[in-house]
């Protein structure tokens, strides 16, 4: 989200929105080519568990979700605070399928077989795409169709503002037109010439066929119709869907949720989040669910989740850094362990439009001064036991990419506390390290404060973090410590990951915009489920639909447009350096998505995904 989000993400997981548990060429006739994102990306997860023995149909496999994150919502359309690896690729995606999905054998591109749409073609100067769908079909035997596809766009159109990948400018709003020619075959015609590489992987790729059979409908006894053909029928099939969504206990009851076009369907449900998918045996897809049933289970941190893992009732779990001393001890007892970078960033939202601290959260020199207060290389060696990489930018330098400049892997503002503190004195602050400095001289010149803080303004801040996650306290507790030299004072609160990410919804005022600093996981965003094509609409332009920290900046809107538009590498670079000049946010290394731990009698679930997405129905146990 992802997230956010989003992955977004579009915010990420509990080790490092999206969240595992935010984050992740072209066409014209031509066929997709999402570069593989370097070596480091192809390769790090291409080891494969050997497998026990024969293949035995069926089975149990239980799978652990991350800390705190459990899924919690159903609809696939949704909100900011539902857009991350627990809601979307974990859960929505096992039984709602998008109509582009990547990630293949380990690999950072499109998966034409797994999609259920074909390649994408470009006419008229990139004004005009023409999607053709795959034959697939609804659980109840109905053939997926274009109406679908105009079902969820129609709902999106009505709604995008509740929509969690939305970005103002972007998809919907660039569209001018839709049409349908035919049941398997959707055509958009564009406002302006897109990149199609960045509309392939960023746009296309949000669009899920629903089931209009039977989902459209305005209450739970009303007849399903064609409300959604008008802007207030399709904000009326909106509301109902969205509440029907609210209610974690129905999940499995309501009929709603048993049309399904994925590998699963969704047997048991619990209001913790544990669910238990089985095969959708009407699944006309690629490869059908090998597994008996999949079960996802919830913790509440990631030292239960370890204690589950040693007892040997998980068959597919995570490491937690504090515990990688274990990484042979696990091995010995029948499970492959692998790192599992992702194609993402981690940073801790500032809020922006805070009605106390949101001014001073907007002076660039103050988000300098904190940056200049994060000692990084310190905490990826000392934190995170040498797992992951430093992150300085909105694009990872790890996984390897084509993407990424030198600003990725190089600090544009080092540590360094005495810089920081002459960046606040050269701006009017009494700097009082181990207290709190407060601002001497209001006023938005040279050497004042800066415009909207008052006199006697204080640099003290919350900042709420993940709960159950032993490395992100020690991250927390480490900038405490640093930014207390300058005088800045940071209060730190912490929650489960879910109510993080919910309480970290963009806004703009009133008192759903108090939170002040967040951090709910690393990495925060991950560039999957929608966002593949690292521009960051969703988590940094104005209005993102992942954007907490509510940044608002127009030359980096400007900059976001450009890569829209222009395939250039130097048009990306441009967004890329600008942003990482800006600091929007406070940027901390990339722990991995996780390291993932698995039996060896569960086959199918190596090599790792770049994106972090699983694809169960690949999975079958062995003896």
């Amino acid at each position: 989200m992802e997230y956010p989000h989003q992955i977004n993400g579009r915010p990420n997981d509990g080790i490092g929105r999206m969240i595992r548990g935010s984050t992740r060429g072209r066409y014209g006739v031509v066929v997709l080519s999402i570069l593989c994102l370097g070596v480091a990306a192809c390769s790090a997860s291409a080891g494969t568990a050997a497998p026990a023995g024969p293949a035995t149909p069926g089975g149990t496999v239980t799978f652990a979700e991350q800390p705190g994150n459990p899924p919690a919502y159903i609809f696939p359309l949704s909100p900011s605070s539902h857009t991350d690896f627990a809601d979307l690729p974990d859960f929505q995606y096992l039984m709602y399928e998008p109509l582009y999905s990547v990630g293949q054998d380990g690999k950072a591109v499109l998966n034409q077989t797994t999609s259920i749409a074909y390649p994408p073609s470009y006419s008229a100067g990139d004004t005009v795409v023409t999607v053709k769908l795959k034959p697939y079909k609804w659980s109840d035997g109905r053939p997926v169709t274009s109406r679908d596809v105009q079902f969820w766009m129609n709902v999106l159109s009505a709604n995008k503002a509740d929509f969690g990948q939305y970005s103002p400018g972007a998809f919907p709003d660039d569209v001018k037109s839709t049409s349908y020619p035919s049941a398997s075959e959707v055509v958009f015609t564009l406002k302006h010439a897109v990149n199609p590489t960045w509309f392939t992987d960023n746009e296309l790729t949000q669009v899920i066929p629903i089931p209009q059979q039977s989902w459209d409908k305005t209450s739970a006894g009303g007849a399903v119709g064609n409300a959604d053909m008008s802007p207030a029928g399709a904000k009326a099939v909106y509301n109902f869907l969205n509440s029907q969504a609210l209610q974690l206990s129905t999940y499995a009851t309501n009929p709603l949720w048993q049309t399904v076009d994925g590998p699963f369907r969704l047997k048991a449900f619990t209001t913790t989040g544990q669910a238990t998918l089985v095969p959708n045996r009407s699944y006309s897809g690629p490869a059908k669910a090998r597994i008996g049933e999949l079960v996802e289970l919830p913790f509440t941190t990631e030292q239960s989740e370890f204690n589950a893992l040693r007892a040997g009732t998980l068959d597919y779990g995570y490491l937690p850094l504090t515990d990688v001393s274990q990484v042979q001890a696990l091995q010995a007892q029948g499970f492959s362990v692998k790192s599992w970078p992702v194609v993402g960033t981690t940073y801790v939202p500032i809020n922006a439009n805070n009605p106390t601290v949101g001014p001073i959260f907007r002076q660039l020199y103050i988000r300098q001064a904190m940056t200049r207060l994060i000692n990084q290389p310190e905490y990826l060696k000392d934190i995170l036991d040498g797992y992951g990489s430093v992150d300085y930018g909105p694009i990872p330098a790890v996984p390897k990419n084509s993407y990424a400049t030198a600003s990725a892997s190089k600090p544009l503002y080092p540590y360094d506390p005495q810089a920081a503190k002459s960046l606040l004195t050269s701006h009017g602050w009494l700097v009082h390290p181990g207290g709190i400095s407060v601002c001497d001289k209001p006023g938005d010149g040279a050497s004042e404060c800066g415009a909207g803080i008052k006199k006697g303004a204080q640099l003290s801040f919350t900042l709420l973090y993940s709960s159950g996650i032993e490395y992100m306290s020690s991250e927390v507790q480490a900038m405490k410590t640093a930014f207390a030299a300058a005088g800045i004072d940071l209060n730190l609160a912490s929650a489960p990951t879910s109510q993080v990410i919910s309480e970290s919804a963009p806004c703009s005022g009133g008192s759903a915009c108090n939170f002040q600093m967040v951090y709910w996981a690393s990495p925060s965003w991950t560039y999957a489920n929608a966002n593949f094509y690292p521009t960051g609409e969703e988590i940094f332009a104005g209005g993102g639909g992942a954007n907490s920290e509510n940044y608002n900046d127009p030359t980096n809107n400007a900059n976001i447009l450009a890569t829209q538009s222009s395939s250039s590498p130097q048009v990306l670079s441009r967004y890329e350096s600008y942003l990482t000049q800006q600091v929007p946010v406070l940027w901390l290394p990339n722990a991995p998505h996780e390291i993932a731990v698995v039996k060896n009698t569960l086959s199918g679930a190596l090599p790792l995904d770049p994106y972090g997405q699983i694809s169960p129905q690949l999975w079958e146990l062995r003896k």
